[in-house]
């Protein structure tokens, strides 16, 4: 059976009933209104739509699962915006420059910014799993690779963090677009995942076609994606323990 990272299973002394304990989502408070997930099959039309978000003034966080595609996004937006209004933050970095990079964008995304500054100054981060835990930025609007579901809910607790900035959204709602497979493939996954054998004739192929497969368990992105794309809008935190038991069952 799958289990996610963040779902902790204790056996305390003297007990032989096992607890469990949902994950703790950094957002202080909660998200105070509705997610609402997009999907899009061509990846083309987010990356073009981010642009125009931040044109208008919003603040965009931007995940991939790989770090040569958040490169690829990153060389897009600055042929689009205007240099410095763009980051990149990835694991291939070294710690120097990590660190130097991760100060910038907390200054720029981070709790402790003038609210209008930010107003006056949108911008685009592109990162990879760096940016689900480990930094306090708080962003209008989430693109993400599609991944395992709590960390999909890690990314999620990137944006509206912070109720100071609510004010001066460009947004009035926490949208969350994300890409990945398409139907058709989640379907013929999860129809193979009983005869994991036959599966492995397919993953060099399918791998080509989606890299996320180099890092992520084929199962739970397919059943992860099959468990959010009935979702109109989600509560966060309310339905975390239910996505989560939905994939993992």
């Amino acid at each position: 059976m799958y289990k996610p990272s963040s779902l902790i299973t204790v056996l305390k002394k003297g007990s032989k009933i096992p607890e469990e304990y949902s994950p703790t989502i950094t957002v202080p408070g909660g998200i105070p209104r509705p997610v609402l997930p997009r999907y899009c099959k061509d990846r083309a039309l987010f990356l073009s739509k981010a642009v125009s978000e931040y044109q208008k003034g919003a603040c965009i966080l931007w995940i991939e699962n790989i770090v040569s595609e958040s490169q690829e996004a990153y060389d897009y937006f600055c042929s689009k915006v205007k240099n410095d209004d763009v980051g990149l933050l990835h694991s291939r970095f070294t710690a120097w420059d990590r660190k130097d990079k991760e100060e910038k964008w907390t200054s720029r995304l981070g709790k402790n910014v003038d609210p209008l500054f930010r107003k006056a100054n949108p911008c685009i981060l592109v990162g990879t799993q760096v940016c689900e835990q480990s930094l306090d930025i708080d962003a209008d609007v989430l693109y993400t690779s599609i991944c395992p579901i709590d960390m999909f809910i890690q990314r999620i607790g990137r944006t509206w963090r912070h109720r100071i900035f609510d004010p001066i959204r460009q947004v009035s709602s926490p949208v969350v677009n994300w890409f990945g497979w398409d139907g058709q493939s989640i379907k013929k996954t999860l129809d193979k995942i009983d005869t994991l054998g036959s599966l492995k004739d397919d993953l060099r192929s399918l791998k080509e076609d989606w890299k996320s497969l180099c890092v992520y368990d084929p199962y739970v992105l397919a059943k992860s994606i099959e468990v959010l794309s009935p979702y109109k809008q989600l509560s966060i935190p309310g339905d975390i323990r239910k996505l989560l038991e939905a994939t993992y069952a």
